[in-house]
């Protein structure tokens, strides 16, 4: 069994180690990625179980990132959790994931969600 693995995509640093810290906190490994294109890139090699993901990023913006991410199979069982302090963009994310906040959210409310969605036991492949 591992650890279920949370990806952060979001580039300000100071919300992406609180977003991490949250997600560490109820019992996930966690990896942060600063832009829609490096998200593209890490995800082309895992399969995280939560994906915190901004909208606005640079070079591509979160509801390209979702977009993709909803159009892989390999990502069916991930879940997704929006996060903006945009109010306007929100309306276009609202079916593809599964919940959206806006900014500023507390530590305890990413908590109670991120453990929601924590899988029970993650297998690996070993």
């Amino acid at each position: 069994m591992r650890q279920p693995l949370a990806l952060i995509v979001e580039d300000d640093s100071a919300i992406a180690q609180f977003l991490a810290a949250a997600t560490t906190h109820v019992g996930y490994e966690t990896q942060i990625v600063r832009s829609g294109e490096a998200a593209i890139d890490q995800l082309l090699g895992i399969v995280p179980d939560l994906i915190i993901l901004d909208l606005r990023l640079p070079h591509m913006d979160g509801t390209q990132v979702l977009s993709w991410v909803r159009n892989e199979e390999r990502f069916a069982a991930a879940r997704v959790i929006v996060v903006s302090a945009y109010s306007e963009g929100i309306w276009e994310v609202e079916e593809q994931a599964d919940v959206v906040l806006q900014k500023p959210l507390s530590f305890e409310q990413l908590c109670d969600l991120a453990l929601r969605f924590r899988p029970q036991a993650v297998e690996t492949d070993a």
